[in-house]
């Protein structure tokens, strides 16, 4: 299994680096890519060095795809970043975005007909910008339940794809880990309620009550 992480001037490395510490944790291969190998800014100020070009990988031997939110318009569009996503999802791999990150899938061609979510809508989008996106995500099926924070869709190739609201790293971190089959759904569980700073005895080889 070997995982990606595009990383783009402008992303929140914030909402993906949870995920990109699971999976080394969970002994996956994980590789960050920038466009050309350039070392990029994020949205914080934070300098960062990737590790190789997009076009410096082996497209068929990478399995997952993660994108962060931020600010990608310096990438939609690219050619280099349609072709990895693309790869990933036609060799049936796991394709990820959260937040902006859903709509350089979205650039990509992989949503039409797929079951996502995203937030260029009501409640977090004004109406100029949902009109704006629109032509972007249509033919997505929107998931209308903004409880649903990360959704996962299966496509008929066996891909996975992944789309999830802004501030869901959380949720977007196991559903990418499951996706990779890192863990189940009982261990999804804990690892939530441990990221949001509950004690899980079963985590730390203890027995709950």
């Amino acid at each position: 299994m070997s995982c990606v992480v595009l990383l783009y001037a402008g992303c929140t490395i914030a909402e993906v680096i949870e995920v990109a510490t699971r999976l080394s944790d969970g002994d996956v291969e994980t590789q960050f890519v920038s466009v050309g190998g350039a070392d990029v800014i994020d949205q914080s100020g934070l300098i960062m060095v990737p590790d190789r070009a997009i076009d410096e990988i082996d497209r068929s031997a990478v399995r997952c795809v993660v994108v962060p939110g931020g600010d990608p318009e310096e990438i939609m569009g690219d050619q280099s970043v349609r072709a990895l996503l693309g790869s990933v999802a036609e060799n049936g791999g796991v394709v990820a975005g959260i937040c902006a990150g859903v709509l350089v899938l979205a650039d990509a061609g992989l949503l039409n007909g797929r079951h996502i979510t995203h937030n260029y809508r009501a409640p977090w989008a004004s109406e100029d910008v949902e009109a704006f996106v629109g032509p972007l995500l249509e033919g997505a099926n929107v998931e209308p339940t903004v409880g649903d924070v990360a959704v996962v869709d299966h496509a008929p190739n066996g891909a996975t794809i992944i789309t999830a609201l802004p501030n869901a790293m959380i949720e977007f971190t196991t559903a990418v880990g499951q996706a990779v089959g890192l863990f189940g759904d009982e261990a999804a569980e804990l690892l939530e309620r441990h990221l949001r700073g509950e004690f899980v005895p079963e985590l730390f080889g203890g027995a709950s009550d």
